[in-house]
């Protein structure tokens, strides 16, 4: 018995609730109290009130044990060990006595049964007594005595109180449901589909019954589905059903016949978890008739039917009516073959049956009540005798109750199975099947090369509108950006240094002073772009030329610009301290000049509300954060009013205000070494003396690394139970970050988290290491590995693959915003397996998306477009990239992607030195290199004859080199030997 679940605060509400409910006559009339009673073992085999009821209160299987309530005492009687479990109850604060009654065996509870009896008073109200098991003498000895006192049912009154369910009620019905869902999906399936492939007899309904339900109480699926296999069962044995003999109640049995490998087999199964319940009922048709399908259609149709009906404030009498009438109206063949009821309430009880949905009941479905639907057509009469039946648990909420066991497919196509007589006939519709697939992907690709071109009519005109509003804006009078100043008084220039004609490095005033014809000439170190040394003899130093790494003002399009200059000495030692002191220098001042962008990028923050009202805090705690001045440091992350603070233990403080976020993702912990919540920000906020937009909270799961050379004498048994400690700390740290993620979403309108999609995920690169990338409902994320990889698809505008051909394992993408200021952004490296999935992930975005074998230098395209938007359009825009365009076009064109647009060879091909300094000459080199040799496949590629007889004569050559050295060898191992004699 595990304690986890039990909740000493909501039971002691529960139990307040009960005392209400018998003060205010729920149970009847001068009702005095209310009675419970379960014996040894009825919380595990059996379904009545009284087990049902003690673990409503405290969600745990307590056996032998009495419960009184009258309204204003409360009193339990049970051995030690229970009591000092349920002792941690209080009912402070409430005009409630509670008390506790220890079983006393010598005198067999006489004075205990005094107690409990003078709070039971003249006329208590009984649960029902119906139980599977055998009743204990300490229960039946008190049953004597409150029997023979004037009593009532309260199965009615109690009915309503544990059939509403809460979060952590649900929760657990939720689980119940999916372990059904897949007993019934992943373990009747399979089983059905093996006995029908199997040449053997088929066996018995009851042989199946038993072997489907040791695989369900093995514990199989609840692992799968990372629960605890030890609070999983199967509420009662699985039913199989099949040839002409049925029925679709509860309590029918499976029988000894044989299964029928034709016609209609049923299958239903409930699953409990924690107690609470969830059924699933089937129907499967094996070579269906029309009839069969039809009738199955209309079963489907009468369930939609009645899912809408069944809403809170709904009576169930009317609810079964109003679906009996859709039937008589649409199918009236079909009425005489409903059911008596639709199904019942369920909860801790498999079947409520107070809460029955047939005509004439009175009572009222609730928000979160839970239902078994039990639908179907009883002996249906054609060319046979059948049923057909659809079950499943429903959740009552808003205008549609909610299946909870979906995830078990109900559709006739997934429902029926068809066999071809003859072997023959299958194997001649092989090729017509691989034929209809082959359509229907052709067909999808044609669907899909449609809607890109949809897109790309729709870029086109936002582009024209975009240039003709870049036109009406040149009007504007220009932004001028201050040169940067070296000296600003002719005294602060280092004369003395500069005569002795070297290269100098005057870091105080960022400055570069270099010989030119004799002249020492100052560059400021932001005109410089990169300085090399060819040559141990030579330095070259780049400088940033308008039009190259930046872009040129127009009041300055007809000056003349210096590019490179390259000094040669032959004091090696000087030059290679210039370089030196050069590169670090540009390195400093380019990071204080980031410092100071990030600096300027930041803006005054509202000042958070915290929340003091009194309310439950919504709160995680022992998480770690990323960036943080201080590693390894956890904290807690607590929602206010107005944003978000995170403290930890070092008295480090961040706050997050809401209308700052941009972007919120929780990622689970299933498949990841973490468990965390990232917040991409619209603004940088400050965390220690550094500004980021990306902020992590998390709680690492397991170990990280294993130390290979530590010994380890951990039993298999140890292990297995070191696994079961991680899964349960997985579910329990999932629970917590979806609880606190609920309670943000519930209270901030503005917030919502976004949760990765991994069946879509993919490997790439988009920094510098290869990563897990994973799309969410508005962006491509990479979170677990540092800095953290979010990219905005709203922001854009389409995408390019590069390095797309049949000889590449790997292919690239480009990423074109909207803003075409903004950089492009790539990830590289993706394996060519994903391609296919992202294209149809891209045109269900709505987002273009082009492709082609070779990269381009989309520093220059952009540089391009940039400075005339207008020419861009009237040359066709980004219709260069279009594969139409080469196949369409003259063999002029086809020598070149962008001679649409004008681009030159040398603007497409000069990376190294036309490159803007964001991006390192490292890549760049390795971009050139990939070109190359992509190039010299293409150029140097011979037939397979050729390849042959070159083949054929290497052999030939091989074979006479061989043999010479043979030769040559031959003497000296004779002489050898002769020495050795």
């Amino acid at each position: 018995m595990s304690l986890e679940s039990f909740n000493p605060v909501k039971a002691a509400e529960k139990l307040f609730a009960l005392t209400q409910a018998v003060a205010s006559g729920a149970f009847g009339e001068d009702v005095t109290s209310l009675v419970c009673t379960v014996s040894r073992n009825e919380p595990t085999e059996g379904y009545g009130k009284n087990s049902a009821l003690i673990r409503w209160i405290t969600c745990l299987p307590l056996g032998d044990i009495i419960l009184v309530v009258s309204p204003n005492a409360v009193l339990f009687c049970c051995n030690d060990k229970k009591v000092g479990v349920l002792k941690v109850i209080s009912m402070s604060g409430r005009d409630v006595v509670l008390k506790f009654l220890v079983r006393n065996k010598q005198d067999n509870d006489a004075a205990n049964y005094k107690e409990l009896l003078k709070v039971t008073g003249a006329k208590p109200a009984l649960l029902s007594a119906k139980r599977s098991v055998q009743t204990t003498p300490f229960i039946s000895l008190f049953m004597e005595q409150v029997l023979a006192l004037e009593h009532v049912s309260g199965d009615e009154g109690i009915s309503p109180l544990i059939t509403v369910q809460d979060a952590d009620e649900l929760e657990n019905t939720r689980r119940a449901a999916k372990l059904a869902a897949a007993a019934m999906h992943r373990g009747w399936r399979k089983k059905l589909v093996s006995i029908l492939e199997s040449e053997d007899p088929a066996p018995r309904h009851s042989e199946v019954t038993a072997g489907l339900e040791a695989l369900i109480e093995s514990g199989k699926f609840a692992r799968k589905l990372s629960l605890d296999p030890m609070s999983a069962m199967t509420c009662y044995p699985p039913v199989v059903q099949s040839g002409e003999t049925f029925s679709l109640n509860l309590s029918t049995q499976s029988n000894d016949d044989r299964i029928q490998t034709t016609g209609v087999v049923l299958c239903q199964l409930a699953m409990k978890f924690e107690g609470w319940c969830a059924l699933v009922g089937r129907t499967i048709v094996i070579d269906p008739t029309a009839d069969h399908e039809r009738e199955y259609k209309i079963l489907l149709e009468l369930q939609a039917v009645l899912l809408g009906k069944l809403t809170p404030g709904a009576v169930l009498g009317e609810v079964y009516d109003a679906c009996k009438d859709w039937v008589s109206q649409n199918h009236p063949a079909l009425v005489a073959a409903l059911p008596s009821h639709f199904g019942y309430a369920t909860g801790l009880e498999v079947r409520n049956s107070l809460f029955r949905i047939q005509s004439g009941s009175t009572k009222v479905a609730e928000a979160n009540m839970v239902f078994n639907i039990i639908l179907g057509f009883h002996n249906i009469e054609h060319a046979s005798r059948y049923s057909l039946l659809l079950a499943d648990t429903v959740l009552v909420e808003g205008a549609k109750a909610q299946v909870l066991t979906a995830d078990c497919s109900a559709t006739w196509e997934t429902q029926h199975f068809e066999f071809e007589p003859e072997a023959e006939a299958a194997e001649a519709a092989q090729p017509v099947r691989q034929r209809e697939a082959l359509l229907n992907d052709l067909a999808r690709e044609r669907r899909r090369t449609d809607h890109q071109r949809e897109l790309a009519a729709r870029l086109q005109e936002k582009i024209q509108r975009k240039a003709n509003a870049a036109t009406a804006d040149d009007d504007d009078e220009e932004e001028s950006k201050p040169n940067p100043v070296s000296y600003k008084r002719p005294e602060q220039f280092p004369r003395e240094t500069a005569r002795k004609q070297r290269i100098f490095v005057d870091a105080k005033h960022d400055t570069v002073i270099l010989p030119i014809f004799g002249i020492a000439t100052p560059f400021h170190i932001s005109t410089i772009k990169s300085v090399t040394q060819t040559d141990e003899h030579y330095i070259r130093i780049n400088f940033n030329t308008p039009g190259v790494s930046v872009a040129v003002p127009r009041s300055r399009q007809n000056m003349i610009y210096l590019r490179e200059l390259v000094f040669r000495s032959d004091a090696l030692a000087s030059l290679k301290s210039a370089h030196s002191i050069i590169s670090s220098t540009l390195t400093k001042y380019r990071q204080m000049e980031r410092e100071r962008l990030a600096a300027e990028a930041l803006i005054e923050q509202d000042d958070l509300v915290l929340r003091n009202d009194g309310s439950q805090r919504i709160l995680l705690r022992d998480l770690l954060m990323r960036p943080s001045t201080y590693k390894k440091v956890s904290g807690t992350l607590e929602a206010h009013l107005n944003g978000f603070r995170y403290h930890n233990r070092r008295n480090e403080v961040v706050d997050i205000l809401y209308n700052n976020v941009r972007f919120s993702f929780f990622q689970p912990c299933k498949g990841e070494t973490m468990i965390l919540l990232h917040f991409t920000l619209k603004n940088p906020i400050l965390i220690g003396k550094k500004a980021y937009k990306d902020v992590s909270f998390f709680t690492e799961i397991g170990e990280v690394t294993t130390d290979l050379n530590q010994r380890r004498h951990r039993s298999e048994r140890d292990e297995l139970m070191q696994e079961q400690l991680e899964r349960k700390q997985r579910q329990k740290l999932t629970k917590s970050f979806k609880a606190f993620f609920k309670a943000v979403e519930a209270n901030v309108q503005s917030i919502k988290f976004e949760i990765p999609y991994r069946h879509l995920a993919f490997q790439g690169v988009p920094g510098k290491s290869r990563v897990l990338i994973q799309p969410t409902d508005n962006c491509l994320v990479s979170l677990t590995e540092q800095p953290a990889f979010v990219l905005p698809m709203r922001d854009v505008e389409r995408v390019h693959f590069e390095r797309v051909g049949m000889r590449n394992r790997e292919f690239d993408m480009v990423f074109v915003f909207s803003d075409y200021s903004k950089k492009v952004a790539s990830i590289s490296a993706i394996p060519s397996q994903k391609l296919d999935s992202l294209k149809n992930w891209l045109d269900a975005c709505n987002i273009k998306f082009t492709e082609a074998p070779q990269p381009l230098n989309w520093n220059t395209i952009m540089k391009r477009i940039n400075s005339n938007l207008q020419a861009f359009v009237e040359e066709g825009g980004w219709s260069f990239l279009e594969p139409e365009d080469l196949e369409d076009g003259s063999e002029d064109d086809e020598e070149s992607d962008e001679s649409s647009v004008h681009f030159s060879e040398s603007e497409l091909e000069d990376d190294a030195s036309t490159t803007d300094s964001d991006y390192s000459d490292e890549v760049m080199d390795e971009e050139s290199s990939e070109e190359a040799d992509l190039g010299s496949d293409e150029e140097e590629g011979l037939e397979w004859d050729e390849l042959e007889m070159q083949a054929a004569k290497k052999d030939r050559e091989s074979a006479k080199r061989s043999a010479q050295d043979a030769a040559e060898e031959a003497p000296k191992r004779s002489k050898g030997r002769s020495k050795r004699r």
